[in-house]
């Protein structure tokens, strides 16, 4: 009787496997970036960041959930996503005058604790 014959690994046959060129590259159609938010502006947000730079992305929204900006994260070469804060106020400048109206600067008045005291004028 013949020995049986060892098989014989035909992939690597004397080569190395180069899998980074069968993988799609992340943020494209074939392999868009998947994230997770709580709500429906900051969602808008990431796509419109994502637009700007070309990349393909999916975003979910789940209120409950923890956001997972992970993906973005990869995308920005691993340096955490900023995103512009937005505000519903704007911010007083110190050298503009005080909101409470004292007629002086912000940084002279109010602006020292930065506990400014708005007066409402009616």
């Amino acid at each position: 009787m013949k020995p049986a014959a060892e098989p014989k690994d035909v992939r690597l046959e004397g080569k190395v496997a180069d899998w980074s060129s069968e993988v799609a590259k992340l943020g494209s159609d074939k392999r868009p970036a998947v994230i997770r938010v709580h709500s429906v502006a900051r969602a808008e947000e990431i796509v419109a960041y994502c637009d700007e730079r070309g990349w393909k992305v999916i975003v979910g929204i789940e209120p409950e959930e923890t956001e997972d900006l992970s993906d973005l994260e990869k995308l920005t070469d691993g340096t955490k996503l900023r995103m512009p804060t937005i505000r519903s106020e704007p911010v007083i400048g110190r050298n503009e005058p005080c909101p409470c109206g004292s007629g002086k600067k912000f940084k002279k008045c109010c602006g020292q604790d930065n506990a400014c005291v708005v007066r409402s004028d009616g």
